[in-house]
């Protein structure tokens, strides 16, 4: 296991506790005011996952508070208002919602999409298929804002379905100044990555095929979505994204993970069970220009990595093809 900051530990809880007090930020002036956030797509096409449907139905706003108000619009420079952070509970869009905040305070409103078998910010609780979020510096720093899966990992490893945006006003800015005439929108986008493998001509005395890739990411950055925890360790029986049995000759492969971006592109491996016996291949695939090179593939934000090919080309090479999630309409108005 590899961090770029070794100090950062995903635990099962929610670590946004650490930011401004509601004692300290409510001492700097006389109140607060409700700032309305709206998420309505703006007419914009909607976007589906493998399944068809989104699995999103909560949605958490994170304001952001300027820490230094003389300093600098960075993300370094502001701290989460964590009493004030408002889970909204999601059924259809458009949406409505509103937040609490200080009148002529500088903020940044982070909002992240989920699905409520995932977090429940209000009581602290994740389940199996949950998301944690935490700081990874010794402050609670926008910039060191982290989201990925709890340690203890479970395999085969999947990222959950998370959308994220920052709701901006109608000049678009990320930083404006909380007063009673503001009012918020953002379009949720989806910030884990698509991975696709279709295997066909697969022989009969093939029983079992499991999917390895060399470096999976854990968590990634809040404002960049790059890589934060990632792991590397293909020779171990880790890093395990997928097992199928073969049916009719064919397998095929769909699941979302975090993204890698390209310095931390990953390779592939399936282990294929025959006879009683498993061998280890590596996939080889063409080079494509942001997707794929020397046979290690980069996962993007919203993108999806098509691979295929018939059985005999594992050690040879697939075809592969990259792209953003397909656009179609559904009923999750207002996710793009």
């Amino acid at each position: 296991m590899k961090s770029i900051f070794t100090s950062l530990l995903l635990s099962a809880a929610v670590l946004l506790l650490a930011g401004c007090s509601r004692e300290r930020l409510d001492g700097l002036a006389g109140g607060r005011v409700d700032v309305s956030v709206a998420f309505d797509g703006n007419g914009l096409p909607l976007t589906k996952a493998f399944t068809g449907t989104h699995d999103v139905d909560r949605v958490l706003l994170i304001p952001f508070a300027k820490i230094d108000r003389s300093g600098a619009d960075t993300y370094d420079n502001f701290t989460p208002e964590s009493d004030w952070i408002r889970q909204v509970d999601v059924n259809d869009f458009p949406v409505a919602a509103s937040l609490s905040l200080i009148p002529g305070m500088e903020y940044i409103v982070l909002a992240i999409g989920y699905n409520h078998t995932g977090l429940d910010y209000d009581t602290q609780g994740l389940t199996g298929t949950g998301f944690g979020m935490a700081f990874a510096g010794d402050t609670a720093l926008l910039s060191d804002m982290v989201i990925g899966i709890p340690s203890p990992y479970t395999y085969p490893f999947a990222a959950p379905e998370l959308f994220r945006c920052f709701c901006t006003p109608a000049s678009g800015e990320q930083v404006f100044t909380a007063s009673d005439t503001v009012s918020l929108t953002g379009d949720l986008t989806r910030m884990v990555s698509g991975l696709s493998l279709q295997i066909s001509n697969i022989p009969d005395d093939v029983t079992s095929i499991d999917l390895r890739a060399e470096m999976l990411t854990y968590s990634i950055t809040a404002t960049s979505l790059l890589p934060m925890l990632y792991d590397t360790s293909p020779e171990t029986d880790n890093n395990l994204i997928g097992s199928q049995t073969p049916v009719s000759g064919a397998a095929a492969f769909d699941t979302m993970l975090f993204p890698t971006a390209q310095v931390y592109s990953t390779k592939l491996h399936v282990d294929i069970i025959k006879n009683g016996n498993t061998e280890r291949h590596e996939i080889k695939v063409n080079d494509l220009e942001g997707v794929s090179s020397d046979s290690a593939i980069t996962l993007t934000p919203n993108g999806v990595v098509s691979i295929s090919g018939d059985y005999d080309k594992i050690d040879t090479g697939f075809t592969v093809t990259g792209s953003q999630f397909n656009l179609d309409s559904d009923n999750w108005d207002g996710v793009q």
